[in-house]
């Protein structure tokens, strides 16, 4: 392969399947890296790691910037690494970052699944494709996602290959999002043969018209993850009419105050100004670096933070100056606690009673969004709103 990544790859199928102008007016560009895409890749490596039964690093690099693995980051990889596991005491076949690829189509295509199973399920031969989703913000769905089906349609085509001799009955598409939905996996189960009607009434369609170079930009919801967000010009007429439909003002309504449905709309809108504005900000940020003038703007360092050179010879340097060390130094993590339990053969219970779950707070979220929602104490409902 010339690149690490097809330009229409399995990951980012949900905007290339509405709009073959991201990906023939982007051809070999590559997503710019955030924290957040960042911290995703860490996880999945941390993941792999723990599959396998290897030593998980405190920091992973990761495209030229340190992603620390907290505590917290493993304890949340735990959920997928314990349902895969599950699956692999099971597995007829069992493969971890398998590169599947669907080289019948006009446009290559080809991307890293995390995890590809067959088992045996009441008589019938299940693959299952496991993706894990370490996003917080976003909750993402398995039914009818068009990232699991490319990569159920390859796998399945695989298999179907004599020299395996497997006869794959169900293709399930599972999704584990512990960030979001806990524990618990979202699933689809297609026959493989609704996998093959779905590549011909909609994949085959949107690879033939990238293969054609069609320019056409379709703006939509899928927009804010396109590596052409930034610059699109259809997602910014489409962003600023939203923005004035949102902000405009409707004298009836300032003079009554914004009811419930009006701030809904408003939310609705808002959403989408701010993710464009954020990309259009990252845009021009990339272009300046790389000597380009945004008349009005310019890059400036930011704020330089104080950090340790050796924490362990800060920490030395302070007992000496006689700072109690119960006054610098914390008590690891529960889940660190809970490693060195078990590291050392002792039973968990040394920690109980000492462990609590707590919430830092409420966030607001999209009624799609799993979670349950906070049940509302009576004086929070009976209180007026000042």
């Amino acid at each position: 392969m010339s690149n690490d990544h097809a330009d229409a790859s399995p990951s980012s199928a949900s905007i290339w399947l509405n709009c073959p102008a991201s990906v023939t007016q982007a051809r070999s560009r590559v997503r710019r890296a955030s924290p957040y895409t960042r911290e995703g890749t860490a996880a999945h490596e941390v993941a792999e790691l723990m599959i396998h039964g290897f030593w998980i690093p405190d920091e992973i690099e990761v495209e030229g910037e340190i992603v620390e693995i907290t505590d917290e980051m493993i304890e949340y990889v735990q959920v997928y690494v314990d349902y895969v596991e599950k699956r692999k005491r099971e597995a007829i076949v069992f493969e971890t970052e398998t590169i599947i690829k669907l080289d019948w189509l006009l446009e290559p295509i080809w991307g890293t699944a995390d995890t590809k199973v067959i088992y045996a399920e009441d008589n019938k031969t299940v693959l299952e494709i496991v993706d894990l989703k370490f996003g917080k913000g976003v909750p993402v769905g398995a039914a009818n996602n068009p990232q699991l089906r490319v990569y159920g349609l390859g796998a399945v085509a695989a298999t179907d290959d004599p020299d395996i001799g497997l006869d794959i009955d169900l293709v399930r598409l599972t999704i584990i999002q512990p960030r979001i939905g806990g524990p618990e996996p979202d699933s689809e189960t297609l026959r493989p043969i609704e996998l093959y009607q779905w590549g011909l009434d909609v994949l085959e369609p949107a690879v033939q018209r990238i293969a054609a170079s069609d320019p056409t930009e379709i703006p939509g919801d899928w927009c804010r993850w396109c590596v052409r967000a930034g610059e699109c010009r259809a997602f910014a007429d489409r962003t600023t009419l939203a923005a004035q439909a949102a902000f405009d003002p409707i004298p009836e309504k300032i003079v009554g105050g914004l009811t419930n449905n009006d701030l809904s709309a408003i939310l609705d809108k808002a959403e989408l100004v701010t993710a464009w504005v954020n990309l259009v900000r990252a845009e021009a940020s990339q272009r300046v670096d790389h000597g380009a003038v945004i008349p009005g703007w310019k890059l400036v360092p930011k704020r330089a933070m104080r950090k340790w050179i050796d924490e362990d010879a800060a920490l030395s340097a302070l007992h000496e100056a006689g700072v109690p060390l119960r006054q610098v130094v914390k008590a690891v993590s529960p889940a660190a606690a809970e490693r060195a339990l078990k590291a050392n053969r002792l039973g968990l219970n040394a920690l109980d009673g000492l462990v609590k779950k707590e919430s830092s707070g409420s966030t607001l979220v999209r009624d799609e969004d799993p979670r349950e929602g906070l049940a509302l104490a009576a004086e929070s409902v009976f209180n007026a709103i000042e």
